[in-house]
């Protein structure tokens, strides 16, 4: 319990800051584009800068939000509509080379999660798989029922990572083999930051045959 409320206490403190500074970003985003003309070739740069930093503005408030509950009432919350939402999300803004796949076996019992912030995890792990693959392969996100718990995998064939680099996975600003050219290497860092919050685990492995497994453990709602 305590580990958990640090958790939150350190979450809310890193929050605090970035939102300072997003604030900043999208102020300065938003005159830009008041000033600049719609034929400007730096409009649409500014413009991906400003949509980008609201999202990220809006993921700084949630965690803020989440990290004030340090009695750690957790939501009761169906999964199904939790993946589909951020499936939706993924397809939208992923490359179309890379396919995402759900399996979700029917029946599963309800979970104790907080229904935007385990969203988000499942965002950024599928988001995570997706930049290390190469064109054509497929993400798969799989959540099955295992005694009083759900497991969710996140589940890719691709380069995969050495178990001796799993600890340093989570470590921010960590990228790898990021295909990408974008992101900063908080993805992973966020995603364990809210699942251990939210009183799950997140845990790799190996995909047998090749690739990285993500599994989010979370406790079925009693």
């Amino acid at each position: 319990r305590m580990e958990r409320l640090h958790e939150l206490v350190r979450l809310g403190g890193i929050a605090h800051d970035f939102n300072n500074i997003l604030t900043l970003i999208v102020g300065s985003a938003d005159l830009a584009l008041v000033d600049i003309p719609e034929t400007h070739p730096a409009r649409p740069l500014i413009d991906q800068i400003l949509r980008a930093s609201q999202r990220a503005e809006a993921l700084v408030r949630q965690i803020l939000a989440f990290s004030r509950r340090r009695d750690e009432q957790r939501d009761v919350v169906a999964l199904g509509p939790i993946v589909q939402e951020a499936v939706a999300i993924l397809r939208s803004t992923l490359p179309a080379m890379i396919e995402i796949r759900v399996d979700i076996a029917d029946g599963l019992p309800l979970v104790q999660a907080d229904a935007g912030l385990l969203e988000r995890v499942l965002e950024n792990l599928v988001d995570n798989a997706a930049r290390h693959l190469p064109v054509g392969q497929t993400v798969l996100l799989q959540a099955r029922a295992e005694a009083n718990q759900v497991q969710v995998r996140v589940i890719d064939h691709g380069p995969g990572v050495p178990a001796a680099r799993f600890a340093s996975m989570f470590q921010p600003f960590q990228r790898f083999d990021d295909r990408s050219g974008g992101g900063v290497g908080l993805g992973l860092a966020i995603a364990r930051g809210f699942t251990h919050a939210m009183g799950g685990t997140l845990v790799p492995s190996e995909t047998p045959g090749g690739g990285l497994t993500m599994t989010v453990t979370l406790e079925v709602a009693r």
